[in-house]
């Protein structure tokens, strides 16, 4: 095989230039099993959390995306998307989180930004699960988290959950 340069490119070199070009494609769409063992184990402890990306199987990393999580991402109609599960926090399996993440790709129509959310609620010990979606500011999400009836929204910069405010739940 010929370089761009006309020069001859040994066989390993082939390998090693596909090998770059699959790891870089990978790195585009993470492989939802591996994506599902992460997300189900993400939990660490109480007022933890975790958000994965329903299009590309990404978990979110602190600080990318920047912002603050809202859970009750509403579906193709507007309507509140319901819980998707509450676990006990190491009670939650893989299949689970692909099941969960693929009805949000399909209720949401497939809406660039939903994610699939996982907070661990300090009060009762159980993991919740929802529909959730990134905002860039804090008063508009805690306004929307409020709406939606959250009782906390994620900030994902800092890695903690941010009451609402909202007195209706318990």
């Amino acid at each position: 095989m010929a370089s761009s340069r006309g020069q001859r490119v040994s066989l390993s070199e082939q390998i090693s230039q596909r090998f770059q070009a699959s790891l870089a494609g990978a790195q585009k769409k993470a492989h939802p099993v591996l994506s599902a063992l992460q997300f189900a184990n993400a939990p660490k402890g109480p007022d933890d959390g975790a958000s994965m990306n329903v299009h590309n199987w990404k978990l979110s990393e602190i600080g990318s995306p920047k912002g603050y999580f809202v859970g009750g991402e509403p579906d193709v109609h507007g309507k509140q998307i319901s819980e998707l599960g509450s676990f006990k926090a190491d009670n939650i399996r893989p299949d689970h989180v692909l099941q969960m993440a693929t009805r949000v790709r399909q209720e949401t129509g497939h809406r660039p930004g939903a994610h699939l959310g996982i907070w661990h609620n300090p009060k009762d010990g159980i993991a919740y699960t929802d529909a959730s979606r990134p905002y860039a500011d804090l008063e508009k999400a805690k306004a929307l988290g409020r709406k939606r009836n959250e009782d906390a929204i994620w900030d994902n910069t800092n890695a903690r959950a941010i009451p609402t405010g909202d007195k209706k739940r318990k």
